[in-house]
């Protein structure tokens, strides 16, 4: 036995057998270290509320996804596990136009497609590696890309003072082109304007741009907004005051001697003036009339009819009927 080891120690290079001793426990530290760095390897983290982005190709429009962040296992040493956070994971979801066109029809424009997550689709730091994704598979509604044309419509809040009115209102451009999910553009035939605001004292024509209420932030609108003009003006209106009476002036001789009968005593008067005037004025403050100053002798005639309004900020538009019949007789 001795002479085989004395053999095997003589075919033990030089390098090897100086200072065996220090070598095999330089051996035993090297396997130490190096499972110590096995183990730290080989730890594990669970990271929560990982964020999916959705990578879009083609004519495809992505209008919702569940669940919105997943959890995942990742693995790596301890100290890079332990500086890591859900911000230093990236989840990337691929979808385009060929595979929305692959799935079954639906109604609507709108399809829905379940994706299987796989540890491809995970971005992590160098050295982090992904154990587990749960849940693992996400469920994402698409919908073709779609643009078209609408008018615009101005919406206003407040009022004018009274007497005034809004007149020709002018929109620069009329139309707007608007782009998102065909689902949504289909049920879109007109963009409203956010509110201009009316107020006490709004009494001139003004020019304001205004964009757009619209509650999806996934509409994309071109022009952005439009130039809103208003003309603004005093509002002259008209007003009927019907059965007004009518009353006969007689100031001289023979004719206030002689008996007067008018065949038609009632007549409808229109007045023309500010809204606030016009509707202030009472019945008894028109004031109908026939002259009969000229008339000196019995008979029938036609006569005028004229008007005095209490108001002088109020004018005189029609009387219905113009002329009436007047009878004078003797009184005897």
């Amino acid at each position: 036995m001795i002479e085989f080891l004395k053999k095997l120690n003589s075919h033990v290079p030089n390098f090897i057998s100086r200072n065996f001793g220090r070598k095999m426990v330089a051996v035993f530290f090297a396997i130490l270290v190096f499972a110590k760095v096995s183990n730290e390897l080989s730890e594990e983290k669970i990271v929560q509320d990982v964020s999916i982005t959705i990578l879009k190709k083609g004519n495809v429009e992505v209008l919702a996804y569940k669940p919105e962040t997943l959890e995942v296992t990742v693995k790596g040493s301890r100290n890079r596990l332990k500086l890591l956070s859900n911000s230093n994971i990236r989840i990337e979801i691929p979808v385009d136009e060929i595979e929305l066109n692959s799935l079954e029809s639906e109604s609507g424009t709108a399809r829905t497609v379940n994706y299987t997550i796989t540890p491809g689709d995970v971005k992590t730091p160098n050295g982090v590696s992904v154990a587990e994704i749960f849940p693992s598979e996400i469920s994402i509604r698409l919908d073709h890309l779609k643009s078209k044309e609408v008018p615009v419509e101005v919406s206003f809040q407040g009022g004018l003072p009274d007497d005034y009115s809004i007149g020709e209102i002018r929109v620069v451009p009329k139309v707007v082109s608007i782009s998102g999910p065909g689902s949504i553009i289909e049920q879109i035939d007109f963009l409203t304007t956010k509110p201009i605001i009316l107020d006490k004292g709004t009494v001139d024509g003004f020019s304001v741009e205004r964009t757009f209420q619209i509650g999806d932030k996934k509409i994309l609108i071109s022009p952005k907004s439009v130039q809103v003009s208003v003309d603004v003006y005093k509002a002259m209106d008209t007003k009927l005051f019907q059965n007004v009476t009518v009353n006969m002036l007689i100031d001289h001789t023979p004719v206030k001697y002689y008996k007067v009968h008018l065949l038609t005593d009632k007549v409808n008067v229109t007045l023309g003036g500010l809204n606030s005037r016009l509707s202030d004025l009472k019945l008894e403050q028109i004031k109908a009339f026939v002259d009969l100053s000229k008339l000196s002798k019995p008979g029938i005639y036609d006569l005028s009819i004229d008007c005095w309004i209490m108001d002088p900020g109020v004018s005189l538009k029609f009387i219905d009927p113009p002329i009436i019949k007047a009878e004078i007789m003797d009184a005897k």
